[in-house]
């Protein structure tokens, strides 16, 4: 506790010689990197950008500022602020790295395995990098490739933090052994084996865009009840997001079967919204939260449930149904606001 005190008076001792001095570049910087470091990204961002009023090609400050405009989800902004970092200096290493995790997020996976490539070729041993790597190659549907990277990684970690990391590697080791089976799967005249299977081919199905493959195999994965909430959030969101690319695609199914794709997808992104309610108070769960709502509001994954032009084209029951729940989700962005 009197460590924490001392931080605080610290920042504002450093907010106090700023308000001064408000055109010193260090003092902004300074200030902001303090801000940062207390989670207070929301005032950071405008000390990072008072900083770069006085330096606008400081490298590192365009790091930074991305860096905590992705922890915002603030992701085009975040992009650009990366971009700007390594256009001035194309080895900076971190604005390397988080420009490939800015990219992931937004499904660019190209642009953002040449980025980590060209990172990790400056530091091959850098773990954050290679775990990026390792989620990008997995979104591609490269699951071989994925697993290598995990393990890459995990063997770089110290023995406490290597048990997540391995399990990401088996995960991906099983998509791998899996693989020769997928097309039956999507064909529909394979079937899994198992509940554990069933839910490994839908995940392969998503990431390989097999949109109505994967729908149906998480529909099964998820029909018994209270199935929702014994799954984690990232494969409910998956989930919703594979029901909402169907309805996105006119060709495939009746209104019907659209209107019952919709309710699907609200079921799975409402259990998601309950989950992550019952984990507010964790400080940690409240920054991914935020990520990942904001995330919502702007993948094209999700476009089918969330953009006027399409929930304008529903029946006023539903239409209300999915505007309630995007009023929740902007709600939850304010409960869980760091300041």
């Amino acid at each position: 506790m009197r460590y924490e005190s001392l931080r605080d008076k610290g920042t504002e001792l450093l907010r106090r010689a700023h308000q001064r001095n408000p055109h010193d570049f260090w003092l902004s910087m300074e200030l902001a990197i303090a801000l940062d470091e207390r989670t207070r990204v929301n005032e950071a961002v405008g000390f990072y950008r008072a900083a770069l009023a006085v330096r606008p090609r400081a490298a590192t400050v365009h790091f930074y500022l991305g860096r905590v405009l992705l922890v915002l989800g603030n992701l085009a902004e975040a992009e650009a602020a990366a971009r700007q970092a390594v256009s001035l200096e194309p080895n900076h290493f971190p604005g390397l790295r988080v420009l490939g995790a800015i990219l992931q997020r937004q499904d660019k996976l190209s642009e953002a395995e040449q980025v980590l490539r060209k990172a990790l070729a400056l530091r091959p041993k850098d773990t954050r990098a290679e775990l990026i790597l390792g989620v990008v190659l997995m979104h591609q549907g490269r699951f071989a490739a994925s697993a290598k990277a995990w393990e890459t990684a995990a063997a770089s970690l110290p023995w406490s933090e290597r048990r997540q990391v391995q399990t990401l590697g088996a995960q991906s080791r099983l998509l791998a052994q899996l693989e020769p089976r997928l097309d039956g799967v999507v064909r529909g005249e394979v079937q899994p084996k198992t509940a554990e299977e069933q839910l490994a081919f839908a995940e392969m199905c998503f990431f390989r865009k097999h949109w109505k493959a994967a729908l149906r195999l998480y529909s099964e994965a998820l029909a018994g009840p209270g199935s929702a909430g014994n799954l984690d959030e990232e494969t409910l969101y998956r989930a919703a997001c594979a029901a909402a690319r169907v309805v996105g695609n006119e060709l495939e199914g009746t209104e019907a079967d659209h209107a019952r794709y919709r309710d699907q997808a609200l079921t799975w992104l409402q259990a998601n919204l309950a989950s992550w309610e019952k984990q507010f108070a964790e400080p940690e769960v409240r920054a991914s939260v935020r990520s990942q709502l904001r995330l919502w509001q702007q993948t094209p994954h999700l476009a089918a449930l969330r953009d006027a032009a399409n929930l304008g084209k529903l029946p006023a029951a539903e239409r209300k149904r999915l505007r309630q729940l995007w009023d929740k989700v902007s709600a939850i962005l304010e409960k869980v606001a760091v300041e």
